[in-house]
């Protein structure tokens, strides 16, 4: 996810899970973890591309290239901010999910959804 949507190859994204020195994410059961964790990388990403391009046009990336057609390639965006790095947080809350499930995430009480009731995500 992280590389078609930053438009760099896969071979340049590193993941890292399972690491309690981590913010928390949901529990590994079924494709939770994997719901979850797509939709929160996906908000960085665009959080990175909207800093690096003013955008999170799909015109940017998507190909995994590493080029961002219409507004240069990801070389030349580090350049022009002169920046080295990007460090994105981001938080996702899925549709149907209490108020406070980030902040009981945090406190160790990780919420469950799905199964045969409510909305589905696909």
């Amino acid at each position: 996810m992280a590389a078609d949507r930053l438009g760099i190859p896969v071979s340049r994204v590193t993941v890292e899970t399972g690491d309690s020195t981590l913010p928390p994410s949901a529990v590994a059961g079924g494709s939770n973890q994997t719901a979850s964790c797509c939709s929160v990388v996906m908000k960085a990403c665009d959080h990175i591309r909207r800093k690096l391009y003013g955008t999170t046009s799909e015109t940017v990336g998507g190909s995994g290239s590493g080029e961002a057609t219409g507004s240069g390639n990801l070389e030349d965006a580090f350049n022009r901010l002169k920046l080295g790095a990007i460090e994105e947080y981001a938080e996702f809350l899925p549709p149907g999910a209490k108020p406070d499930a980030i902040k009981q995430l945090y406190a160790g009480k990780p919420s469950r959804g799905g199964g045969s009731h409510g909305q589905k995500l696909m």
